[in-house]
Order: structure tokens, then C-alpha cells, then sequence
């Protein structure tokens, strides 16, 4: 094993091969595009949602329908219906779109694993993109720190 050092890194000449097969770990590929769609829908659930909330708690004539997709993020409503398909065999009426959403989860989860997180889950997407920032500002903090640190000692 060879140690070589590059701004201020040491790696093994193994670990420099992996990193190049496997590319820019900052590119963007097709999970974060579908993460990012599937973030952009949930915003434009909740601001439809709104607009209904708005609409319904005003005199005002209502023009814009309560969106399904609210419903996915009722778990327990969903767990309720499943609980009543699963006695009685009859599908939710309240809460029919918690169940196909919590079903396609819990699908996808047992079947996939991880994936479900990984690609669907917008509050995956969400803390991803904090991670991601938090690591981005830290490293150009560090890089002023270190140009500062080097011009103040010379």
C-alpha cells in the first residue's frame, strides 16, 4: 500500500482508484432527480393544500379541490383504514389515498430496502440537501481559515 499526500489528504492508491471508478461524489445522478421531483410535487401538494384551507375557512366559493396526496402524510388515518380492509374487507372512504400511499411504502420498503429513503422520501431529499450544505459551507470556511492561517505565519 502506498500513502501519497495531496492538499493536505493522505489516501491509499486503492482508496484514489475507487474514488475515480465511481466519479464526482458531488454529480448529481437519477435518484437526485427523482428526489428532487418527487420534493417539488410534495411543495406543490402543500400549496394547493393551502390555497383549499384558505378557500374553505372564507365565505368564499371554493375553486380549488383538497388534494389527495395530503393524505400520505396521514399514517395513522392510513394505518386506521388498513386496520378496517383488513376486518372487514371494505377500502377506506375517508382516507383512501393514506392507504394506496402507506401500502406503496411499506411495499417498497420490505421489497427495496432502503430505497424508499433513498429516492422517494422528501424528508430524506430534505436532510440530504442540509448535509450536503452544512459540508459545502464548512469546507469554504476551512479553506479561508487555512489561507488566513498560512499568510498570517509568514
Amino acid at each position: 500500500m502506498v500513502l501519497k499526500e495531496s492538499e493536505n489528504t493522505i489516501y491509499s492508491d486503492s482508496s484514489r482508484l475507487q474514488h475515480e471508478e465511481r466519479g464526482d461524489p458531488h454529480a448529481w445522478g437519477k435518484r437526485n432527480w427523482f428526489q428532487l421531483g418527487v420534493f417539488l410535487a410534495t411543495i406543490g401538494i402543500g400549496v394547493q393544500f393551502f390555497i383549499y384551507v384558505h378557500q374553505a375557512s372564507s365565505n368564499g366559493v371554493i375553486t380549488v379541490l383538497r388534494p389527495p396526496g395530503v393524505e400520505g402524510f396521514l399514517p395513522i388515518g392510513a394505518l386506521m383504514g388498513w386496520k378496517l380492509f383488513v376486518q372487514t374487507g371494505i377500502w377506506d372512504p375517508v382516507h383512501p389515498a393514506a392507504m394506496v400511499l402507506l401500502g406503496f411504502a411499506g411495499f417498497i420498503s420490505l421489497a427495496l430496502r432502503k430505497s424508499f429513503c433513498g429516492w422517494f422520501c422528501p424528508v430524506g431529499t430534505l436532510s440530504e440537501s442540509v448535509i450536503l450544505s452544512a459540508r459545502n459551507a464548512m469546507d469554504a470556511w476551512n479553506a479561508r481559515g487555512s489561507v488566513r492561517s498560512k499568510m498570517r505565519w509568514r
